[in-house]
């Protein structure tokens, strides 16, 4: 897939595609992400937000969206995201890739196209 869109600030440092995960469970508000997914759209920026004491005691990230969240990021961009803000990069991201919520694919995805700028 070509990229989504060309970085909105202008020549990004590092262009990245991070999957959502977690898009099945419910929200702390029991939200469902399904139905915040299927309100998105490719292009729609998302805001990630660090969360402490994420599963197993780790730190976290979840995706939000003008919806409400959506999922969380693994564990691997977590780290990439903590070792960005450390260097002094911001990052902005969009959603790449919707997929699902089709009868043949009923679980609703997402994947994320971030771009990483020097602050």
């Amino acid at each position: 897939m070509a990229d989504l869109m060309p970085p909105p600030k202008g020549s990004a440092t590092e262009e990245l595609i991070w999957p959502v995960v977690g898009e099945t469970q419910l929200n702390d508000d029991h939200s469902s992400r399904q139905e915040a997914i299927a309100k998105c759209g490719e292009g729609m920026p998302v805001q990630i937000e660090f969360v402490d004491g994420g599963p197993g005691g780790a730190d976290g990230a979840r995706v939000l969206t003008e919806f409400g969240e959506i999922g969380n990021l693994r564990k691997d961009a977590v780290e990439k995201l903590h070792q960005l803000k450390r260097h002094h990069q911001k990052v902005d991201a969009y959603i790449r890739d919707l997929e699902g919520g089709t009868e043949e694919i009923r679980i609703r995805s997402a994947n994320l196209q971030v771009y990483v700028y020097k602050d």
